[in-house]
């Protein structure tokens, strides 16, 4: 199984934010959305990448890795959704 472009963007929030909880609020999932897809991204690099702790959350080193490689794919994404489409059609 892939990981998904929303797998990888919730995992930057919760790093980001440094909870499930806030991640949730800020992307409009049930925190139980967060949790499956944490889970999926652990399953398919086969380790912890999240440290669940009572303050929230902590990113492990396979974590702080798999954030690095999510945060320029979800910028490739971003930069896709940027482009002018009409203007590069002309070429």
């Amino acid at each position: 199984m892939h990981i998904t472009a929303v797998q990888l963007m919730t995992l930057v929030a919760v790093a980001d934010l440094g909870s499930m909880i806030a991640a949730a609020r800020s992307l409009g999932y049930a925190p139980s959305t967060i949790s499956a897809h944490i889970s999926a991204v652990e399953r398919h690099v086969g380790t912890p990448v999240v440290a669940r702790t009572a303050d929230g959350t902590r990113l492990t080193p396979a974590g702080r890795q798999a954030v690095a490689v999510a945060r320029m794919i979800v910028g490739l994404y971003d930069y896709l959704d940027d482009l002018d489409v009409t203007a590069s059609s002309r070429l």
